[in-house]
């Protein structure tokens, strides 16, 4: 028989409530979950008459698939029930502290800052709270979000990011943004990975990663016509690309450059990305 599933989460579990199974002679319930269609990796069993699951071994930005069957006292399994699924939206490329100078303007890209594999983009909800004198606008149309920081300002103010989808479900990241005179430097050599970037191999999801970035800088990616494709400010030393262009679609195939400077603007690296799709 089929077992009705139903699922909802909060930020960091699930909670998996069926109705129960009516045969007299039932024991437990077996419960399956993988990040593929139709999981066949059992997680759990559920003794009978409990008909209520709660799994907190989820990470965020996963899409995760789940499914039950009946078992008897004489160990006969039911059918599978219906698969149900659902993710957490996950907030990255958020540094836990962000130094600036005063007088300086912060924009992001909501886009970038989020994986959630079952809701498009615009299909998010973006709040950020906790500021006092750092001026913060959003866009919610653009997702795009600026933050000004004022000419003469000396201090710290921790903002909040939180993003939701539609279902409810969220993530809820703070950033604590502080003045200083200057920018540190970067911790070492500045390494990109995987190169080539092949997506049948490493996933669409990873993308390329950037790490020992130089703080307040630029990271740039152009096309061999020398067409700028993507740029981002650099807020914290790793950067996560999605290998996608300023307009959020998937990049060709092909060879890009890429080019990160220092917050003085000035060309600090540069080299060349292979993308194979």
């Amino acid at each position: 028989m089929l077992i009705p599933l139903v699922a909802w989460a909060q930020t960091t579990s699930w909670k998996l409530i069926w109705s129960p199974n009516p045969e007299p002679n039932m024991w437990y319930y077996e419960v399956y979950r993988d990040t593929v269609p139709d999981p066949v990796t059992r997680l759990s069993t559920v003794v009978h008459p409990e008909t209520v699951f709660v799994d907190s071994s989820i990470q965020k930005g996963v899409r995760y698939y789940y499914r039950l069957r009946a078992v008897d006292s004489s160990y006969s399994k039911s059918e599978f029930s219906q698969t149900v699924s659902a993710a957490i939206p996950r907030i990255i490329n958020l540094p836990e502290h962000l130094q600036v100078r005063p007088d300086t303007t912060l924009n992001f890209d909501l886009d970038n800052l989020v994986m959630d594999p079952d809701d498009a983009p615009s299909q998010l909800v973006w709040q950020v709270s906790g500021q006092e004198r750092l001026n913060v606008q959003l866009d919610a149309a653009r997702r795009q979000l600026r933050i000004q920081v004022p000419v003469d300002w000396q201090g710290s103010e921790q903002l909040w990011f939180t993003v939701t989808d539609p279902t409810g479900f969220y993530d809820r990241r703070g950033v604590t943004i502080t003045t200083s005179a200057q920018p540190p430097p970067p911790a070492g050599k500045i390494n990109v990975y995987p190169i080539p970037f092949v997506i049948g191999t490493y996933g669409t999801a990873s993308g390329i990663t950037f790490e020992n970035l130089p703080l307040n800088g630029t990271l740039s990616i152009y096309n061999l016509l020398g067409e700028l494709i993507y740029k981002t400010p650099i807020l914290e030393r790793e950067f996560h690309w999605k290998v996608q262009n300023k307009n959020g679609r998937s990049v060709r195939s092909g060879l890009y450059v890429y080019v990160i400077r220092d917050a003085e603007g000035r060309k600090i690296h540069s080299a060349k990305l292979v993308i194979v799709r």
